[in-house]
């Protein structure tokens, strides 16, 4: 990648292009060495420094590991689930927002920007116009490995971007260079490049940031694998590679032999015998003094395996107060199981953290929503009911669902919600395909039943009545949502 970033055609580009295309790859460099590092701990890879100490020479190949960095970033990303865009006054539908969510794939590719940015403090969205077989507005995600935004704080949004590519086997390689007016795209195959322009409409940078706790100092957001959690990290892998080498002894326990001076083990040459080799040998032949004692031999208590174990519960520790992660999911058991609601009193820091990403998280999933509606428009200006649009995710937190029906249930019974709806079923925790179903099923019913009539029926086991209660008229229930409108009915066949 390091060399693609110096072997972009600058020659080929305008005097601003250029001009902007190095503070990109500037930004990039800086950041380079510190993302690396990042990757490496987040894939368990990351390097081990020794002592020369505790560890023998014989196990400094050794290798452990540790995914503690990926937990501080997998359990997160889990608490960000999008659930669709919400538009005041309108159905997402009726501005064709739900076919570019599912033209793009959004709820697979959006957990990739959500792991990236937890990775590396941001990660960005663009959107471009589609080609052929390809949706009209294009969304991808990039990392800031090999992608970077020029960030204008005035306006909120990028005034350029970059994103680079390089295929490692063929050599060939891609870099798209994103302005306001214009979006600059090279390729290189055999060594040559060529690059061409494609022109918007847009009037601004069609990337969008998505930063992960953004601040006055850094617009891009911190990382979740943070130096605390990479030095954390370090020792307890340290620690684990010293239970490693202090386990092997157990098949080799200390010894020590009375009767007998160093010079006796000498060979002929009057070498020394390798130490490590004394140790681990299975067989000990001794020969008696000079005064014709036998030498005896004691051997040591095996050492504790305790005080590692003390302190990678120490690291685990600090490495839970570091990440808001309860300690129990790094593995490491400290008291017996906890009851529900002592697990949800340890995930509400962690939950807070997750609603505050989903503020900064969604502001980047609009503005791409927003860009995509219209490049697939021709750049048609944004509607005002899109300006008001925002990303809905699912709550971080997760009751039970018996709490959560029996809450919902009584926000039906007291007027505050309608039995049948979209926004009750979200409530319930129910998915868009599934309320989507229950809608058009709901529709096709003749006389429906209600909300609370499904939980009742959940509740029996039976299944739900659609006459009129006892008591009553007898007509059907009237007003939507309370019931269902009957659909026409088709004229008989003749």
């Amino acid at each position: 990648m390091t060399d693609l970033m110096t072997d972009i055609p600058v020659s080929q580009l305008t005097i601003e292009e250029a001009d902007l295309e190095r503070q990109c790859v500037q930004q990039i460099t800086s950041h380079l060495a510190i993302n690396t590092k990042r990757s490496e701990a987040y894939d368990a890879k990351q390097f081990i420094q020794h002592f020369d100490i505790a560890v023998p020479p014989q196990m400094k190949s050794l290798q452990t590991v540790l995914g503690w960095p990926a937990k501080a970033v997998d359990i997160f990303e889990s608490l960000l689930e999008l659930d669709g865009f919400v538009i005041p006054g309108f159905e997402p539908r009726e501005f064709g927002i739900d076919s570019i969510e599912a033209a793009n794939r959004m709820n697979i590719e959006l957990p990739q920007a959500h792991t990236t940015a937890l990775k590396y403090g941001c990660a960005f969205l663009a959107v471009t116009q589609g080609g052929e077989g390809e949706p009209a507005a294009v969304i991808r995600a990039l990392s800031p490995t090999n992608s970077t935004v020029l960030w204008d704080r005035n306006r909120r949004r990028a005034r350029a971007a970059l994103t680079m590519s390089q295929d490692k086997i063929t050599e060939e390689a891609d870099f798209a260079l994103f302005l306001d007016t214009h979006t600059v795209f090279g390729h290189r195959e055999k060594g040559l490049w060529s690059v061409e322009r494609q022109a918007h409409s847009l009037g601004e940078v069609p990337v969008t940031l998505m930063a992960f706790k953004p601040s006055l100092e850094d617009p891009f957001g911190r990382s979740r694998i943070s130096q605390a959690v990479l030095s954390i990290t370090a020792r307890a892998v340290r620690t684990l590679l010293r239970m490693e080498a202090t386990a092997e002894f157990y098949s080799a326990p200390q010894r020590a032999i009375l009767g007998l001076g160093e010079d006796d083990f000498e060979s002929e040459d009057g070498s020394s015998p390798d130490k490590w080799v004394m140790l681990m040998s299975k067989m000990l032949m001794l020969p008696s003094n000079m005064e014709g004692q036998v030498p005896s031999i004691q051997q040591f208590a095996q050492a504790s395996m305790q005080p590692h174990i003390d302190m990678l519960r120490s690291e685990a520790a600090l490495f839970a107060g570091e990440t808001n992660i309860p300690v129990n999911v790094l593995g490491i058991i400290h008291d017996n199981p906890a009851s529900d609601a002592a697990m949800h009193t340890a995930y509400l820091a962690l939950n807070k953290d997750a609603e505050r990403a989903q503020a900064t998280f969604g502001a980047g999933v609009v503005k791409a929503m927003q860009l995509a509606w219209r490049i697939s428009n021709g750049g048609a200006e944004l509607p005002e009911p899109l300006v008001k649009m925002q990303a809905n995710y699912r709550d971080p937190d997760t009751p039970t669902k018996a709490s959560m029906s029996q809450a919902v249930i009584g926000q039906v019974t007291a007027g505050i919600l309608p039995p049948v709806s979209p926004t009750t079923y979200g409530l319930l925790g129910y998915d868009k395909p599934l309320i989507e179903s229950l809608m058009a099923e709901a529709r096709r019913k003749s006389n429906s039943f209600s909300l609370l009539d499904l939980a009742a029926a959940k509740i029996t086991g039976t299944e739900p009545s659609t006459e009129a209660p006892a008591g009553s008229t007898g007509e059907a229930r009237q007003a939507w949502p309370n019931t269902v409108p009957k659909l026409p009915e088709e004229p008989a066949a003749k």
